[in-house]
């Protein structure tokens, strides 16, 4: 081989849980954007390191009350291979705990500002 000669990239198939969550995020994002009107109602991310996924989301104020964010919310989790999640709010707005206590969050910490939950899914 000659020094300009190019190899072609090698295709490495991702593992079969990245290609599960994967999918997993494009059913709850499609089931989410056609629950209320066909509008998107709202996102679920986990973003996660090896030892830690960290769960937020938000909503369309006009989707609250209806147990949307407490089934995203206990699915995500509960399909990881992540041995710990995280999630937090402001203290001012109490919904989302309750929310994260529903679907089996336990609080770990109350600061001036914010509450910290976490589960081992």
């Amino acid at each position: 081989m000659g020094p300009f000669h190019r190899r072609r990239p090698i295709h490495r198939e991702r593992p079969s849980h990245e290609r599960e969550d994967e999918a997993r995020g494009r059913a709850l994002a499609a089931a989410s954007a056609s629950a209320v009107r066909r509008d998107l109602t709202g996102v679920v991310r986990l973003s996660t390191t090896d030892s830690t996924g960290y769960l937020a989301y938000i909503l369309r104020e006009d989707t609250s009350g209806h147990g949307y964010a407490t089934t995203a919310v206990r699915l995500l989790p509960a399909d990881t291979r992540i041995p710990l999640v995280t999630a937090e709010h402001r203290v001012g707005n109490p919904a989302p705990g309750r929310v994260l206590v529903k679907a089996d969050f336990v609080r770990i910490c109350v600061t001036a500002d914010l509450v910290r939950y976490e589960i081992a899914p």
